[in-house]
């Protein structure tokens, strides 16, 4: 039984460790932040943004119009008031490499749509 919960708190303490390691930030908020300007900016290169330059200005004006951390972490808080943000936000991150689908994640609220969509 000790051994079962040392485990679990060693894959509880890896998978909030992980995020900041992973991409070299100072918390899990910041490491889920990173990581979603990441895939936000790999769905935009995926829309091939240079063949049109109307479609590139808009793109560029989104991406200045991104939330900032902040934003994302109220708004964790508001989903997952009982967890403490640091656990929040690696969960989402976890959420993140299981399922890079943003719309699953980003509520509707946030200014995070891709062009024309």
């Amino acid at each position: 039984m000790k051994l079962l919960l040392l485990a679990l708190v060693l894959a509880g303490a890896g998978g909030i460790a992980y995020p900041r390691m992973h991409e070299q930030t100072d918390s899990a908020c910041a490491a889920l932040d990173k990581r979603l300007q990441s895939l936000i900016q790999l769905r935009f290169q995926a829309l091939k943004l240079a063949s049109n330059p109307r479609l590139a200005g808009a793109a560029a004006s989104a991406q200045a119009s991104l939330p900032a951390g902040a934003t994302i972490v109220a708004w964790l808080h508001e989903k997952l008031p009982f967890l403490p943000p640091e656990v929040g936000c690696a969960a989402a991150y976890w959420m993140t490499v299981v399922q890079p689908d943003l719309t699953q994640l980003i509520p509707a609220s946030l200014p995070i749509k891709p062009p024309g969509g």
